[in-house]
């Protein structure tokens, strides 16, 4: 009688144990388990002259100092057997952190690498931000960056705070960080809000029939803003105390264009975004007044930079270019700010321009 041949699936094989003979290559292989959100492994020791149980004792101690431990690892447990000539290792991995995050860890080798990184995740107004670097400094500025980024594109403007840093681990040059963003709303109706804004933005920029020259359409663009929002005197001191914890509408583009109640920072943002638009250099500063946080613009004009405070121009109707066209001189009397980070502002041309009569087109050396 014949006995029935029975096949072997692949599943019913046990799988190969992976072998190794020095300290340097088991530290490497424990690395790779956690790199691949690996729980349970057993690994092989042959030919080790070493003391196994101090070695891998040093060797776990080492792994959780590394950046991708430090971040994604919680605990790892050991035990180890010798067999014959041999010795198997099971290594017990408990994670913090999901295998999607750890993937989702951007390795960046540069500043500038770094600045577009951060732009792409504020675009999607991400409140975790991963990335590595091998070549930690201060001189990253992380805070500082995102700030910049921040009010360089009114169009990601929108209602985010500070963001806390951490590092993984918190010493060397390698270290994992996670920056993370605490917005008001959540990233669909910030990203409504931000094309709604760009929309109407377009459409006051394509309803614009005066004349082709700049200085004109800086004029548009302020008085649109100074006629058609009110400025919110409340939120911007009830943010600075405390009693608001999250910046609103009127902080953004958004208020100032949809909801027509803004903050200078709204007024600012829109005025910078309508600028952009129509390829006229502006900016946004970052400065105080009485005491609390205060934002305005500087606009290029003529390759001579001037202050536009809208918000300043629409408290005061009686003065409508109250906050147009001003310098360095005139503007400190009532406002503060950091004159090393922002370009000086010595000339009233664009006041001055407001009062002449104007050609229809503005040849290129005019401009």
């Amino acid at each position: 009688m014949e006995t029935p041949h029975v096949s072997t699936s692949d599943s019913d094989i046990p799988p190969e144990i992976p072998e190794y003979s020095g300290y340097d290559e088991l530290k490497t292989a424990l690395l790779s388990l956690i790199e691949q959100h690996t729980m349970v492994q057993t690994l092989r020791l042959t030919d080790y002259s070493g003391n196994v149980d101090q070695d891998v004792r040093r060797v776990v101690r080492e792994v959780m100092k590394a950046p991708i431990a430090a971040f994604a690892v919680s605990n790892i447990s050991y035990q180890s057997a010798q067999i014959l000539s041999y010795y198997e290792i099971q290594f017990d991995i408990s994670y913090r952190r999901q295998a999607q995050e750890m993937d989702s860890i951007r390795e960046i080798g540069s500043r500038e690498e770094l600045s577009a990184y951060l732009r792409e995740k504020m675009a999607q107004f991400s409140p975790t931000i991963l990335f590595s670097l091998s070549d930690y400094s201060k001189d990253y500025a992380f805070a500082e960056l995102f700030s910049q980024i921040y009010y360089e594109n009114p169009e990601l403007a929108y209602g985010a705070a500070v963001p806390t840093v951490q590092f993984f681990p918190e010493t060397g040059a390698q270290r994992i960080v996670e920056m993370t963003v605490r917005y008001g709303q959540l990233a669909d109706t910030l990203h409504a809000k931000s094309a709604t804004a760009t929309e109407e933005a377009q459409i006051i920029l394509d309803a614009y029939s005066g004349s082709l020259l700049t200085v004109n359409r800086i004029q548009y663009f302020h008085d649109t803003l100074v006629s058609t929002v009110t400025p919110d005197r409340d939120s911007a001191p009830r943010l600075e105390s405390g009693e608001l914890t999250q910046k609103g509408d009127p902080f953004t583009v958004y208020g100032a264009l949809i909801k027509k109640n803004a903050v200078s920072e709204g007024f600012a943002l829109a005025f910078q975004q309508l600028c952009m638009l129509s390829d006229i250099d502006c900016m946004v500063v970052c400065g105080k007044r009485d005491g609390i946080p205060y934002y305005w613009n500087l606009v290029l004009y003529r390759g001579k930079w001037s202050h536009v405070d809208c918000y300043e121009s629409a408290l005061h109707p009686e003065e409508p270019y109250r906050g147009f066209g001003l310098t360095d001189e005139a503007l400190s009397e009532t406002h503060s700010w950091d004159t090393t980070r922002y370009p000086a502002s010595d000339s009233s041309l664009l006041r001055e321009m407001l009062s002449l009569d104007f050609p229809t087109h503005e040849t290129e050396a005019e401009q």
